[in-house]
């Protein structure tokens, strides 16, 4: 094979992961741990119990892959009593080995607390949030840079439909959330201004609207007569839906004092224009809270064609303060 071809080579693969990824990261990630972040899939959870809240997230997804991506999720929000608001800021960090394929976002959230009635509220909630995507388009090196007489490689390229290293965006999105002391429900609409995110000057590559829908329930285990106890069991379930994907996370946790266990099954549960998504994978989980702190632990077990990829690991802290309304909140979000 001549230089000539092989390097032709290397640059079509190049592209292929590029647009691989591109594709990948056009879609919105769901940790399996959604339940202790919940202020990532609905503005309207914002500070939902009243509390000062932080926390961090990190998964790896794949690592059984050389293209493994992981990612990082840091928030802090709180609640303002005067105005019955909780407001939120959010950190994402996306990364794909490979490639080096980086997508970073720091969102902004507001949720408003409106008690319709003794035991009804409703929380509508707004969010915005800044994105920077980079490829790292410096460390690739393309055909008309190899001089091979002469030895060297050229700085420069006549490539230059990939001169933008990097490209940012605004994005906008909106929510609601109902609830009583025992069940939940909510929707969110993600991408409403379905930003650019092309690396091509005046190219045009929007992110698809999505929205999601959840729900839960919580059913009180406790045994009046050890009021020190407590048992609870949560139901939950998240519906997400963009462009051709789809996903149904459903699962249960068991809380017993300081220790959270639980499973969720994820599934897509219908194909779109006839294309087979085989997304299914058993999820399990486990929450230990000490004081106001909890660290969580999960992993994603693979039972479709991604099953060799050694499934997803997440690891999580999250730290809360003020504890007021934590008790009777319907969903494992304190």
């Amino acid at each position: 094979m001549s230089f000539k071809k092989f390097f032709s080579s290397i640059k079509v693969c190049i592209l292929i992961l590029f647009l691989a990824s591109k594709s990948l990261f056009s879609q919105d990630i769901l940790f399996t741990q959604f339940f202790n972040f919940p202020e990532q899939i609905s503005p309207s959870f914002t500070s939902m119990s009243k509390n000062t809240k932080v926390g961090i997230i990190d998964r790896t997804q794949w690592f059984g892959l050389e293209n493994a991506i992981n990612s990082q999720y840091l928030f802090f929000d709180t609640y303002v009593d005067n105005i019955n608001s909780g407001i939120g800021i959010s950190i994402l960090n996306q990364l794909e080995s490979v490639t080096r394929f980086n997508d970073k976002k720091i969102k902004f959230n507001y949720s408003y607390h409106l008690k319709i009635n003794e035991n009804w509220n409703l929380r509508p909630g707004i969010y915005a949030s800044f994105g920077l995507r980079d490829f790292s388009f410096q460390n690739l090196i393309f055909e008309d840079q190899i001089k091979i007489f002469q030895g060297k490689i050229n700085s420069i390229s006549l490539e230059n439909n990939l001169t933008n290293e990097s490209a940012n965006y605004l994005d906008f999105g909106a929510s609601f959330l109902i609830f009583n002391p025992n069940i939940w429900a909510g929707v969110n609409f993600n991408h409403i201004n379905k930003p650019n995110l092309s690396f091509i000057y005046n190219g045009i590559s929007t992110i698809d609207f999505s929205y999601s829908i959840h729900a839960g329930s919580r059913l009180s285990l406790n045994n009046y007569n050890y009021r020190k106890q407590d048992y609870n069991v949560y139901f939950n379930f998240n519906y997400l839906y963009q462009n051709e994907m789809n996903r149904l996370d459903l699962g249960t946790v068991f809380e017993f004092n300081k220790i959270g266990l639980g499973g969720f099954y994820s599934t897509s549960i219908f194909d779109i224009n006839n294309i087979n998504q085989s997304i299914v994978s058993t999820n399990f989980l486990i929450n230990y809270t000490y004081k106001k702190m909890k660290i969580g632990l999960s992993y994603d077990v693979n039972l479709s064609d991604l099953k060799n990829t050694n499934g997803v690991f997440e690891v999580s802290i999250t730290s809360s303060f003020r504890n007021i309304l934590s008790s009777n909140l319907p969903c494992y979000c304190k």
